[in-house]
């Protein structure tokens, strides 16, 4: 993991030269990228204004653009899925990204985009969707917008990615936030993250910290993004518990090019009614999923005990202690007949 990221301040929204000396620090020759297929990801959960702390801001995105402009990078698409409040395209047009436009990208709903489906193993998704765009991508750039969020402490690079989900209505994976994220970031993976920290949500204020973070790696930028927020790892479980489940144990390396680490104190405490209502919603959903994964496992050992030939077993079955007792039994069965 490069667990490098840099904390820049934007002078005067001028976000070019933050991101000019950001790429600089992290040796990222953006001349290199001429012939990718680039999909930049913004934050766009809403229809708000990026004054308001909840979606990222078109003038950030507008100057990564014209960066890779700069050196004849042709190939750019700027995706979104549909949210509840709005659809992506309604997003893109009231938070100004159509005028992205005369830069000659492309706007994309993933949500009306054909795509692939692919199985997997992952914590909770059985099997994912994967739009044609990023499909044909190589190389994805991440653009979240840094906020307080209550259920999971921070939503920033990790988050960003539940985005990528083309259902409009996406309230029943919150229950199984972390393992949901888990898996789209096993699947998508940025090669660069650049956060939006100018102005920063929290559950009852916004406040103007001026700055972008810049790294590769998710989990790193959503490290340094928890201390840009002064919110301790006990307050961040989605962070927490993709550093177990990651086994990461290598030091963070933090460039800081502002005047100092600048750090805010949330308030971000909701009513205990809401919080309470939604914790215990999403443990019974959990409770739920649980139970039905045991029953699933209890019927697949049944149909692996009344299987009636040894090709059968082989077919259900690839655990090979498992497969030995079971050929055993079947065996002992028939010499007892014999």
């Amino acid at each position: 993991m490069n667990s490098t990221v840099v904390i820049a301040k934007v002078n005067k929204n001028d976000y070019v030269s933050a991101l000019k000396k950001s790429f600089d620090i992290l040796e990222l020759d953006v001349s290199n990228l001429k012939g990718e297929k680039i999909v930049i990801k913004p934050g766009l959960c809403n229809i708000e204004k990026p004054e308001l702390g909840n979606t990222t801001d078109v003038r950030l995105v507008e100057a990564l653009v014209k960066v890779l402009k700069e050196h004849d990078v042709q190939n750019i698409s700027i995706v979104e899925s549909d949210h509840w409040v709005a659809s992506a395209d309604e997003e893109f047009e009231k938070l100004g990204y159509t005028s992205l436009e005369k830069y000659r990208v492309k706007l994309v709903n993933l949500s009306k985009e054909q795509s692939y489906n692919f199985a997997i193993k992952g914590k909770y998704l059985n099997s994912v969707d994967v739009p044609k765009t990023m499909f044909q991508c190589t190389f994805f750039i991440s653009v979240p917008k840094l906020k307080v969020h209550y259920f999971v402490g921070i939503s920033c690079a990790i988050k960003n990615l539940f985005g990528l989900l083309r259902t409009r209505y996406k309230f029943k994976y919150h229950p199984f936030l972390k393992e949901v994220l888990f898996d789209l970031n096993s699947i998508y993976k940025p090669n660069l993250i650049v956060v939006d920290a100018d102005y920063v949500s929290t559950v009852n204020s916004v406040q103007r910290l001026g700055l972008i973070l810049v790294g590769t790696d998710s989990v790193a930028v959503d490290y340094v993004a928890s201390k840009v927020l002064n919110i301790s790892l006990i307050k961040f479980p989605l962070i927490r518990y993709f550093l177990t489940k990651l086994k990461i144990k290598s030091k963070m390396r933090i460039i800081d090019v502002t005047d100092g680490l600048t750090k805010m104190t949330p308030q971000c405490y909701l009513p205990f009614s809401i919080v309470s209502s939604y914790s215990v919603g999403f443990f019974f959903e959990r409770l739920g999923f649980k139970i039905e994964n045991q029953f699933n496992k209890c019927s697949e050992l049944i149909r692996l005990f009344t299987a009636k030939s040894n090709v059968e077993y082989m077919k259900m079955t690839t655990h090979p202690k498992l497969l030995v007792y079971l050929l055993k039994r079947k065996v002992q069965r028939t010499m007892k007949d014999t």
